[in-house]
């Protein structure tokens, strides 16, 4: 089995590889899932192999005799694997975040022009809340800061077996301008006022 994987388990960055003869595992110290940017470098020279972050860096070898890939690979995945693979070191759990200016063997990758994309998003959300869950019966509601300016780009997703109820309301304080996203009879509504109505209903 020969892959290379870079992932994030409770907040550690983890770098690994393995060549066909044992895994070499490079993991950071600190964590990092504290909704800033940090800069990743990792790189692999035959056997050897290093992950450098913030101050950290570490290195670490592959066991056996093994130097190279025996090809080259195919496809690199960024953010998830389609699926579920069957290496045991590496988890299935998709990446919840952002991941911009990649640089591979001193060329720039541009993520929007890849071959497929799944479930993404252009751009990153000033902040990247994780899954939250609301029961009938005990209705409540999370409370975030509005973000600076006019505009707004708003990317999520949601399951409900309910026909109604509000998934969004944002206003002045007088509540003379709002916006509001809600469920009604199964459609979906977008209110803003000023300026009007839209329904998939």
């Amino acid at each position: 089995d020969q892959y290379m994987t870079v992932a994030m388990e409770e907040g550690h960055v983890i770098f690994q590889y393995n060549l066909g003869s044992g895994v070499a595992t490079m993991k950071s110290d600190n964590t990092y899932h504290d909704g800033e940017w940090h800069h990743v470098e990792v790189a692999r020279q035959q056997r050897n192999g290093v992950l450098k972050i913030a101050s950290e860096t570490i290195q670490a070898e592959s066991p056996g005799n093994v130097k190279q890939f025996s090809s080259t690979p195919e496809t690199m995945f960024f953010g998830g694997y389609p699926g579920e693979h069957d290496y045991i070191d590496i988890t299935n759990e998709d990446f919840n975040g952002c991941i911009d200016n990649i640089v591979m063997s001193s060329v720039a990758v541009d993520l929007s022009k890849s071959k497929e994309s799944i479930d993404t998003a252009p751009g990153c959300p000033i902040k990247v809340a994780s899954l939250v869950s609301f029961d009938k019966s005990a209705p409540g509601y999370v409370k975030y800061d509005s973000p600076d300016g006019n505009g707004l780009q708003l990317v999520f997703k949601f399951k409900t077996e309910e026909p109604d109820g509000l998934i969004l309301y944002t206003s002045t304080r007088n509540q003379n301008s709002y916006l509001s996203l809600s469920l009604a009879e199964s459609a979906l509504i977008l209110r803003a006022a000023p300026g009007g109505e839209l329904t998939t209903g």
